[in-house]
């Protein structure tokens, strides 16, 4: 947080505008830490189950060819049962 607040008010004063401008601190502006799995998570909360479900459809054969696992973060929306599906 140091560094945020310190480098915000160093650019406003370089450019002349920090009596001007009010900087709030991180903490007043919503701004949350999040991980990117948690952030994923979140995210793909959103998405329905048959649109996972059919894009694993589009790139399951790409998982197979390049070695990569299901996802963790889809394992609950998409279909686990097609982790271990191979092309053809």
């Amino acid at each position: 947080m140091a560094t945020y607040d310190h480098d915000i008010r160093t650019v406003l004063q370089s450019v002349s505008v920090l009596n001007f401008t009010v900087v709030p601190n991180r903490e007043q502006t919503g701004y949350r830490k999040a991980n990117s799995s948690s952030l994923l998570n979140e995210y793909y909360r959103q998405i329905p189950d048959w649109k996972i479900h059919k894009l694993w459809e589009l790139y399951h054969v790409d998982y197979y060819l390049y070695g990569y696992d299901y996802p963790s973060h889809l394992m609950s929306a998409g279909g686990p049962d097609m982790k271990l599906r191979t092309p053809g």
